[in-house]
């Protein structure tokens, strides 16, 4: 399995924080091998803990991010993809880093 997350025009490997962000173009996951659902569980808390969140005036813990779970079973392969929502700007009241974030967001 793998865990990535889009963030600002660029992919974390949420299974690998040391891993710094890479272009969104030259970018290949590392696929973690598990064997049974406590470790996929396991993996899960793990790239929840490493994705980005912050607080904005609507929401006190709001991904930053789209995020893209992979699973290979055999020869299929699952894709399961979280999409952050679209803000308005003047409702989230967010400045700086966010602002960057939530226009982004928008983009996408």
């Amino acid at each position: 399995m793998s865990f990535l997350e889009l963030h600002v025009e660029s992919i974390n490997d949420l299974l690998d924080k040391g891993n710094s962000a890479k272009q969104v173009l030259k970018f290949e996951p590392i696929w973690m091998s598990v064997t049974n659902e406590s470790e996929v569980m396991s993996l899960l808390r793990k790239a929840e803990s490493n994705r980005t969140v912050a607080a904005t005036a609507c929401n006190e813990r709001s991904s930053r991010s789209h995020s893209i779970l992979q699973i290979k079973l055999g020869q299929v392969s699952l894709s399961l993809i979280d999409l952050a929502g679209s803000e308005r700007i003047a409702t989230t009241k967010v400045e700086g880093d966010r602002l960057k974030e939530t226009q982004a967001i928008n983009k996408s």
